[in-house]
């Protein structure tokens, strides 16, 4: 009788080692799927996190081209019509019928050079 009763320990503790190597199985793939999730969820927030920045980037490029565009752009550096016509104040105030006047010629003449003081140095300084 001992040797069916142990055959039959050795059998049930065959099941009993079958059955925790399932439950274990079984535990670490349900601790898998939770972690896979867990970062399936992480990968989420990241990747709205990133399409948050990169629109803020975007938003914050035109904001710079919009700037410098007011700064540099051809709106800034037009001129109205009243400050060009002080450049022509001559030629609207011109008269046709007025003769030019004559030109005549000037005795070219010089200057006399003069002695600076600073040209002399004192004698009491050596050079």
């Amino acid at each position: 009788m001992s040797g069916k009763y142990h055959e039959i320990n050795i059998f049930k503790n065959g099941l009993d080692l079958d059955f925790m190597r399932l439950t274990w199985y079984n535990i670490s793939m349900k601790t898998q799927e939770i972690m896979i999730e867990k970062l399936l969820k992480i990968i989420e927030e990241k990747d709205k996190r990133i399409a948050e920045l990169e629109q803020q980037v975007q938003w914050l490029m035109s904001q710079f081209k919009l700037a410098k565009h007011k700064q540099y752009g051809t709106s800034s550096e037009q001129t109205e019509n009243m400050q060009l016509s002080i450049f022509n104040e001559a030629e609207s105030n011109f008269d046709i019928s007025v003769p030019e006047p004559k030109l005549s010629e000037v005795k070219a003449h010089y200057r006399k050079r003069t002695h600076l003081t600073t040209d002399k140095l004192p004698e009491d300084i050596s050079v």
